[in-house]
């Protein structure tokens, strides 16, 4: 016989009426410490993972970023709408562009918001101004307000027998954009 067979067989003789209320004693710390245990390995598990959401954003930044590099070297580099010498100027087809598709009231009613955004990146320099300009419309590409910009290039995938993009018409904006902050902003330096 083991022993804790003795001690049950004695227990049971002893105190018959606290057998069962024993047993389910005996069970609870049982349960318990199992439930102690496992939590502990959990939560170390847990301590050892990174923390997901902020990981998600750095990736989400990172991806935005990239994103916004290769839309603005493709946009720039492709651009039907400016004149190829620095600092790139609307040509007559990027006026007529900016006039017709309602860039340009839209960038009126809009004026305040997208220079108030652009001076929170604090541009440095006329390179950094026309960048960050860019920026700024390409974070809000995604806004109900450029719903009719976005249409316009929908239903106009040549205009005056260049190809167009939705973000052709923002590249546009965006010089617009860059001219009047340079305008309010002349303690900003040439990169020269």
């Amino acid at each position: 016989m083991d022993i804790w067979q003795i001690i049950f067989d004695w227990f049971t003789q002893t105190f018959p009426q606290y057998w069962g209320f024993f047993v389910a004693m005996i069970l609870v710390v049982i349960i318990t410490i199992w439930l102690v245990i496992n939590y502990l390995k959990i939560k170390g598990v847990c301590d050892n993972f990174p923390d997901i959401k902020k990981l998600l954003n750095h990736v989400d930044k990172s991806l935005s970023v990239l994103n916004s590099i290769l839309i603005e070297k493709n946009v720039i580099s492709n651009s039907f709408y400016s004149e190829a010498h620095s600092p790139r100027q609307l040509n007559a087809v990027g006026k007529k562009l900016y006039s017709e598709s309602g860039a340009e009231a839209l960038f009126t009613s809009l004026y305040d918001e997208l220079l108030s955004d652009l001076e929170k990146r604090t541009p440095a320099s006329f390179l950094d101004v026309e960048s960050k300009s860019l920026a700024v419309l390409l974070d809000k590409m995604n806004d109900s307000k450029l719903k009719e910009l976005q249409d316009f290039a929908y239903n106009h995938p040549n205009f005056e027998g260049n190809a167009l993009t939705f973000f052709d018409i923002l590249y546009v904006m965006s010089l617009n954009l860059r001219n009047k902050y340079l305008e309010k902003h002349q303690e900003i330096k040439s990169d020269e």
